[in-house]
């Protein structure tokens, strides 16, 4: 009798691990509306729930009655939908946020702080004068990412967060314009024109950054940094002839390959390298980039046009 328990087990989890696959392959979620929290807590209960159904039926402790609670519970939480931030594409609601010039009062200046929790973020420049923002949120769960924004002292400042979201922004680059990106696990790809960059901040716990600067001129100093833990760093740096800039580069565990055309490597030793711009001294006008990593390595390629 307690063999065929065991193997019936088995064969329940067998069945419950082929049919949460099966549903995060289809992306079909029938309790998507349940929310994180309720899920996971939903996911506990049922495993307890199915392990208390064992001890009952005389089924002895081991790996065959843990793997059906197991199973048990990674169904609740794919049809909750909380495996979908692993289905690239997949969200359940777009939002769609534009700030147009001729709807906002006369700025002189753009402030943005974004904060996500699973989600990537994307931020591009763009030279349309029609519009100091565009932001499109994506979600992947059922919830209500926060925007709010203000005009304050001439500066448009703009705050997003989410726990469940991706973002993807459009910034006015005619306008001065700064910007703090957080993402606690997931990747931030940032291709800017830096002409009137005051400063930008990329930071993120366990996801990549992919970064692309265009400073041709500059309307005043820049300063762009970008930090990581888990991840790597690749950046783009192009400069225009008489813009200075200098480059920190640092990987605790990490390799830095740097690939240079009109700039020289001040110092270079296990960890770290400092990059400078020729004639970096002449220059008025000065961008500076950091890029941190702990685990990952540092590919750079920085270039004077």
């Amino acid at each position: 009798m307690e063999k065929k328990l065991e193997h019936f087990v088995l064969w329940a989890s067998g069945l419950l691990l082929v049919l949460a696959g099966s549903l995060h392959l289809l992306r079909a979620f029938p309790l998507l509306g349940l929310g994180a929290k309720l899920s996971i807590s939903l996911a506990i209960v049922v495993a307890g729930l199915i392990l208390l159904a064992l001890g009952l039926l005389g089924v002895k402790p081991g790996w065959a009655a843990l793997l059906l609670a197991l199973s048990s519970s990674l169904l609740v939480l794919v049809a909750s939908g909380l495996t979908a931030i692993f289905s690239p594409g997949y969200y359940v609601g777009v939002r769609n946020v534009v700030f147009p010039v001729d709807e906002v009062e006369p700025v002189e200046a753009i402030s943005l702080s974004c904060s996500v929790g699973t989600g990537s973020v994307k931020i591009s420049t763009t030279g349309d004068k029609d519009i100091y923002v565009s932001v499109a949120i994506l979600t992947v769960l059922p919830e209500e990412p926060t925007l709010t924004h203000e005009v304050k002292d001439g500066r448009l400042i703009i705050d997003i967060s989410g726990s469940w979201c991706s973002l993807e922004l459009l910034v006015a680059d005619w306008l001065e314009w700064s910007a703090n990106i957080t993402s606690e696990t997931g990747s931030i790809e940032a291709s800017v024109n830096a002409t009137c960059l005051r400063w930008l901040s990329l930071w993120t716990s366990t996801g990549s950054i992919s970064l692309s600067v265009e400073a041709i001129g500059l309307a005043g100093h820049s300063t762009v940094e970008a930090s990581t833990i888990t991840g790597g760093v690749r950046a783009e740096v192009v400069i225009g002839g008489q813009v200075g800039c200098e480059i920190k580069a640092r990987s605790t565990f990490g390799r830095i390959r740097p690939k240079l055309d009109g700039f020289r490597t001040m110092y270079s030793k296990h960890g770290s390298c400092l990059l400078r711009s020729e004639d970096f001294e002449l220059a008025n006008q000065v961008l500076r980039v950091a890029l941190n990593t702990t685990m990952g390595s540092v590919d750079v390629v920085a270039r004077r046009v």
